[in-house]
């Protein structure tokens, strides 16, 4: 047997062996039709619903010539014998009965209802402050999503050498091999990635040469352009780096490792993910007594890989 049921055959209990706890209540309609019981609902203004052994009666207000709220079932047998009516005693207690457990099992209905509705409220309650420690926490740490761009390309480049080995090594040749990493920036003053750049160099005339394995590491700027609809980028793109440079000349020849600086600036052409970029670059190799000067051309194309990831911080 559940509480439930138990709580019912109590309250049966209760009311047979005290039969005068509790209240009755007799309803006379419109059309003189006459209800003894117990009202279970009463809705001002619109209707009433009263239980008894019959079952449970819906009343609409507009129907109810006359109402009375009784202290027990001893006082409907009086007032109905007033009214003139022949009554039997069972059946008014019967009526008592039934309307007083429909009562009580509307209540622990109604009581069942109110514990859910608290039970859904508080849950709700616990997951809002459950979400908002969570936004509180996630508050202590700056998260950023940010879009990082890995752009290979080669570039050839010829490079027109200037200063006092003009005439001993006219021109520089050679290949590279650039990388960058880029992280987007909203602002153009902040270098918008970082390159990577290894290089083959070679220079010589007749017996005269100077050429070397070398890298070079440095920032780029960007500044976004739009010309007639078209867009593309402006880059500028100082690095520094260091090679193994083999130099040869008629009374000399030594293999060092010797520093070197350049300076770009060009157009970056985007057709989908391929890029074409055409870049101007000063050149400049430290070699002693005799430093190398150029200014020539690089021709880059390449490919460019988009990845995203987040970037988190306290």
């Amino acid at each position: 047997m559940n509480m439930d049921n138990f709580r019912l055959l109590f309250i049966t209990a209760a009311i047979l062996l005290l039969p005068h706890v509790g209240s009755s209540d007799i309803i006379v309609t419109t059309d003189d039709m006459i209800l003894n019981g117990k009202i279970i609902e009463d809705i001002k203004n619109d209707h009433v619903k009263l239980g008894n052994y019959h079952g449970i009666f819906k009343i609409n207000y507009a129907q109810i010539k006359k109402m009375h709220n009784t202290d027990n079932y001893q006082e409907d047998i009086k007032i109905l014998k007033k009214m003139g009516k022949s009554v039997s005693e069972t059946e008014i207690k019967s009526n008592f009965h039934a309307g007083i457990i429909k009562l009580e099992a509307k209540n622990l209905e109604t009581k069942k209802l109110e514990a859910k509705k608290l039970e859904a409220k508080n849950l709700e309650t616990k997951k809002l402050e459950a979400k908002k420690l969570e936004a509180k926490n996630i508050s202590g740490k700056m998260i950023k999503a940010r879009s990082i761009d890995h752009l290979l390309f080669v570039s050839p480049f010829f490079i027109i050498n200037a200063g006092k080995m003009q005439s001993v090594l006219p021109l520089s040749v050679g290949v590279s091999l650039m990388g960058d990493i880029r992280i987007q920036s909203k602002n153009n003053y902040i270098p918008g990635w970082i390159r990577i750049d290894f290089q083959y160099f070679h220079s010589g005339s007749g017996i005269n040469r100077i050429s070397a394995p070398r890298f070079s590491l440095g920032a780029v700027w960007k500044i976004p352009l739009v010309i007639s609809g078209f867009s593309f980028n402006l880059a500028l793109a100082p690095s520094f780096g260091a090679g193994y440079y083999a130099i040869k000349g008629s009374y000399y020849e030594n293999s060092s490792l010797k520093w070197n600086t350049t300076a770009a600036i060009g157009l970056e052409f985007f057709f989908s993910s391929w890029v074409f970029y055409p870049q101007i670059r000063l050149d400049y190799i430290h070699v002693g007594a005799a430093p190398l000067l150029g200014i020539g051309l690089y021709i880059g194309a390449g490919y460019l890989l988009n990845l995203k990831t987040s970037i988190e911080s306290n």
